[in-house]
């Protein structure tokens, strides 16, 4: 009975293992962050010099960005929006792989949902691409920015 259970881990050991994200509902983001807006990526900016990173080293890509659509808080207070990637030596011969590795490009558009941090990393679980955003997470943006503009008054 042993060995069944040992071959088995052994298999399930050597596949690939990728994360999964087990996101919050947006309804729930959105009540509990201080800051929530839609932002357009308007240039990309690597942070520091990258000619000698190694494969599998991380480096930083910071995000200027235009507010679109400003649904709770000041988005004002945002002073960061950026990505961290792996850098890929095409001569290396082992690749290495960030699960998750999110690709953004300057003109997509990113519901940024932030509590108390300034500056806001935009990937693995934390980031919803607001490029083609479905009806449901619409609507609840909608009923949030109601209940702002009710609170406010």
């Amino acid at each position: 009975m042993i060995k069944p259970i040992a071959i088995a881990l052994l298999l399930l050991l050597t596949m690939p293992s990728h994360a999964i994200c087990l996101i919050e509902p947006l309804s729930k983001q959105i009540d509990e962050a201080s800051t929530v807006f839609v932002a357009t990526l308007i240039e990309a900016t690597i942070v520091g010099p990258i000619d000698h990173l190694k494969n599998g080293e991380p480096y930083r890509i910071n995000f200027r960005y235009e507010v679109r659509e400003r649904v709770k808080g000041n988005p004002d207070r945002i002073t960061s929006l950026y990505i961290t990637k792996l850098y890929h030596d095409p001569q290396a011969r082992v690749q290495m792989d960030m699960a998750e590795e999110l690709t953004l490009s300057v003109g997509d558009n990113v519901l940024v949902i932030a509590t108390d941090q300034e500056e806001v990393a935009l990937q693995n679980c934390q980031i919803r691409s607001w490029n083609a955003p479905n009806t449901h997470d619409r609507k609840i943006l909608e009923s949030a920015r109601v209940i702002v503009a009710q609170l406010s008054h």
